[in-house]
């Protein structure tokens, strides 16, 4: 018998306290395949571009992860809190940096506390933006998911590398950066694009392509598709799930009655 409940206790464990899982820090991460290259999406001058190009840094088949934490606001997990929703499941809009001073004492928000994206395109820290991005807390269950209300997510703003092009002998070379060489995307000078899709595909969309002379003379686009995780658990695509500690409690729970019949029998025995 004391193995029995040993092994319940064992489960009991993986169950994290609600406090901690109403104040941890949420990992949200994309993780897909580029399926459409700078090289099949350049555009120069409103026209599809067929010359020579130099080797970009991501190419189709290339594996990519975009990366970020977020800080659900503590204060709308208060039991006391007036607005607690009936079915359980709170929602919290992910927002950036930038946006934060536009909430400076708002609940029901998750502001962006890191991003990253794997290779050699980087974030701008303080200028983040982001829309369509809703993190769900399910305290019947106590597990973190995500939502797309509108159907569509946006991340601004990022920075990488990209073509330069020469009008003069009609020429592109490759550059380390996406922000205009002259007067740059922002006050700051930072970066130009932005990554926007669906829970299965992603893009980042338009980055642009600079002349020599400073003028924008074209896009490039790079599109992937992939699967969205939360907390390391799936939320779109076609990855394997695997219980959350949550859900091991709950699972754990529902063995009392067996535990208790399986005593009732060792002593009747």
């Amino acid at each position: 018998m004391k193995r029995w409940f040993a092994m319940l206790a064992a489960l009991l464990m993986l169950v994290p306290a609600a406090a901690q899982a109403q104040l941890a820090t949420v990992e949200v991460k994309f993780v897909g395949t580029i399926t459409g290259s700078a090289a099949d999406t350049l555009m120069i001058n409103g026209q599809k571009w067929t010359g020579p190009l130099p080797d970009f840094p991501y190419k189709a088949g290339d594996q990519i992860t975009v990366s970020m934490n977020v800080r659900p606001s503590s204060e709308y997990l208060d039991p006391n809190y007036p607005s607690k929703p009936v079915d359980g499941i709170y929602r919290f809009s992910v927002i950036g940096a930038s946006q934060l001073q536009n909430f400076p004492s708002a609940t029901a928000i998750a502001p962006i506390t890191a991003m990253d994206v794997s290779g050699p395109i980087s974030a701008a820290g303080g200028l983040q933006t982001s829309q369509g991005l809703v993190m769900t807390y399910n305290s019947n269950s106590g597990t973190w998911g995500m939502e797309m209300p509108t159907g569509s997510y946006s991340l601004f703003q990022f920075d990488g590398p990209g073509y330069l092009y020469d009008p003069a002998s009609d020429s592109l070379s490759l550059t380390s950066t996406t922000r205009d060489p002259v007067y740059g995307c922002t006050d700051q000078g930072s970066g130009c694009f932005g990554l926007s899709g669906s829970m299965t595909d992603s893009a980042i969309r338009r980055a642009p392509v600079y002349g020599t002379d400073g003028s924008t003379r074209g896009f490039f686009s790079m599109l992937f598709s992939g699967d969205w995780f939360v907390n390391g658990i799936k939320q779109g695509g076609g990855s394997t799930e695997v219980p959350e500690p949550g859900q091991l409690g709950m699972m754990a729970l529902a063995l009392l009655p067996l535990l208790a019949r399986q005593r009732g029998r060792l002593a009747r025995a």
